[in-house]
């Protein structure tokens, strides 16, 4: 029984692959042109940095786009803001740990010292 679905799929599998051959050649343009279109109208931006810096400047001067862009350049500036704040604390207090511990070791070794006279 299994063997017989076999050979029945088999000329089934044959057919398919010798019909998509032959279509790639034809459909490959249709793709391309179709992916392009996707690709404008979900991507504006990424497509006009491509391939025009004329269409850059008039999307960026769309009023929408530019509240976006200047929303996102916002929120970078913020997010770098918040990082380098957190890289001070972080420093500042690895620093006063340092400090902490160079104090800690110079006032037991004073103590050491002291009981040894």
């Amino acid at each position: 029984m299994m063997r017989s679905i076999l050979h029945m799929a088999a000329p089934v599998v044959t057919m398919a692959m010798i019909a998509t051959a032959t279509v790639p050649a034809e459909a490959g343009a249709v793709r391309d042109q179709l992916a392009a279109q996707l690709s404008q109208r979900l991507f504006p931006l990424f497509d006009a940095v491509g391939e025009d810096a004329r269409h850059m400047r008039t999307l960026r001067a769309d009023p929408a786009l530019s509240a976006a862009l200047q929303a996102r350049v916002a929120r970078r500036e913020a997010a770098e803001q918040v990082r380098r704040r957190a890289e001070a604390k972080a420093k500042r207090d690895a620093e006063l740990h340092a400090k902490r511990d160079a104090e800690e070791s110079a006032r037991r070794e004073a103590e050491e010292k002291a009981r040894r006279e």
